[in-house]
């Protein structure tokens, strides 16, 4: 079973995921995820793994689907705090060579690039 909880920054859907990608936990993920993506028009998507201890073959389509959803609409999928076993399995399907990966949220956010949300102070 998975949990899926969501925060948005600037234009980023945050999404922070508990419990186990396998399984229907996959398609569970998708259904919730790729409406998202074509009815709200969100197109930057940085997934939280800290709270997610496994994922299988079935998480890993989902994964790809929705990269791939992202891709050809010029949006971005960034994936950070992955456990040891998660990032055993991605490093074993070389899945980590195609989606982008990050050991932290900050580093997450950086990759979108976005313009500073807070303006600087003149010194």
């Amino acid at each position: 079973m998975i949990t899926i909880t969501q925060r948005t920054l600037a234009e980023i859907a945050i999404l922070d995921l508990h419990g186990r990608l396998v399984g229907e936990a996959g398609i569970q993920f998708l259904a919730t995820v790729s409406p998202q993506i074509v009815e709200l028009g969100v197109r930057k998507i940085l997934l939280n793994f800290e709270g997610l201890t496994q994922c299988d073959s079935m998480g890993i389509g989902a994964l790809l689907r929705i990269h791939q959803s992202l891709e050809n609409m010029d949006g971005r999928m960034v994936i950070c705090q992955v456990n040891d076993l998660i990032t055993k399995v991605f490093s074993l399907t070389h899945i980590d060579e195609v989606l982008y990966v990050v050991a932290t949220e900050a580093e997450a956010l950086e990759a979108f690039d976005l313009p500073l949300l807070v303006p600087q102070g003149h010194g």
